[in-house]
């Protein structure tokens, strides 16, 4: 990576471009090598001795590097796992009767999979040290993705930490094709009542008093939500097609009760979905994609023997 200088115009242009799938393929193209290193680390030892503070760095300082760009990817690919991983838990809540604590859990693996998605359209949202002791929110915004071009910027940066992952997923992805047409109940703004309406969600059952966890002392409400989410699963069966899965998903996705759980779904499904268009340009990140499932697997879905549904053969069914 190499630092360029300060951005010289407005950013506003960039903030919330929504790049083409041609546009990613053939920034993700370029080469790749499985990292733990996180991207704030990569970009600190080139703005450490720029002395910005969070006020001057607001017009954004440009970085440059083919190594960004597989940091962004690598970091994609770490947030799908956590978003996955969080899917698996909800599931395994919710599959006992536990509702509100599976709705909290399922509103980490969205949360999870916008910063994957963000990720995958060269966004971070992250905490970067400018003086090399104190971390502060900083975003970085792509400004030609194409040739590995970001601005690194504190701009909008005193957002919450989930309004402002939420407002910048949707702002992006509104715009952005829908690989498949199921998918519009992720990415269009028309299908919620405003960007953040989850992570609200989330705030009143897990945090107002006498909302969630009242099927704590409420067997009927438990054994009732229990039926409810697993009676949803049944159809279509195990062995059916792809697509009717997806049909399924996303007729799920406008229930009053059960959307968001299904929402999560969708949303691993569109992140394999461009994981597998990048495994066509990128064949070290597919190598790297493809070694990890045997592994999620094993450690999350092998735990279903004989499986019921196409949530618990959810690995076989979408990610390989």
């Amino acid at each position: 990576m190499i630092s360029i200088g300060a951005y010289p115009h407005n950013i506003d242009v960039f903030k919330g471009k929504a790049w083409s799938l041609a546009d990613q393929l053939a920034s993700f193209a370029a080469p790749f090598t499985p990292s733990l290193a996180s991207t704030a680390s990569l970009i600190e030892p080139h703005i450490v001795p720029l002395v910005y503070t969070q006020t001057t760095l607001k017009p954004g300082h440009i970085l440059e590097g083919q190594d960004l760009t597989a940091s962004l990817l690598n970091e994609s690919l770490e947030y799908f796992q956590k978003a996955l991983y969080n899917f698996n838990s909800q599931y395994l809540l919710a599959q006992n009767g536990y509702q509100t604590w599976a709705e909290v859990t399922n509103y980490y693996s969205s949360y999870f999979s916008i910063f994957a998605l963000l990720a995958l359209q060269g966004r971070i949202i992250s905490r970067v040290s400018l003086d090399g002791v104190n971390k502060i929110p900083c975003l970085l915004h792509p400004i030609d993705i194409r040739n590995h071009q970001y601005v690194l910027t504190t701009k909008e940066s005193t957002d919450s930490t989930h309004r402002l992952p939420w407002n910048k997923y949707y702002e992006i992805y509104d715009h952005y094709v829908c690989l498949k047409p199921e998918f519009d109940v992720v990415q269009l703004k028309g299908f919620v009542t405003e960007p953040k309406d989850e992570s609200e969600f989330r705030n009143r059952v897990n945090y107002k008093i006498y909302e969630g966890f009242q099927e704590a002392i409420n067997i009927t409400h438990l054994t009732s939500f229990k039926q409810q989410y697993l009676n949803a699963l049944i159809t279509p069966v195990l062995g059916d097609t792809v697509q009717n899965y997806l049909t399924a998903l996303h007729a799920l996705a406008t229930d009053p009760d059960l959307k968001y759980f299904a929402r999560s779904a969708l949303r691993l499904l569109l992140i394999r979905t461009l994981f597998e268009e990048i495994g066509n340009v990128n064949a070290n990140f597919k190598t790297e994609f493809l070694s990890r499932i045997p592994s999620w697997q094993a450690t999350m879905f092998d735990n279903y023997t004989p499986k019921r549904n196409y949530y618990e053969d959810f690995v076989t069914i979408f990610l390989v």
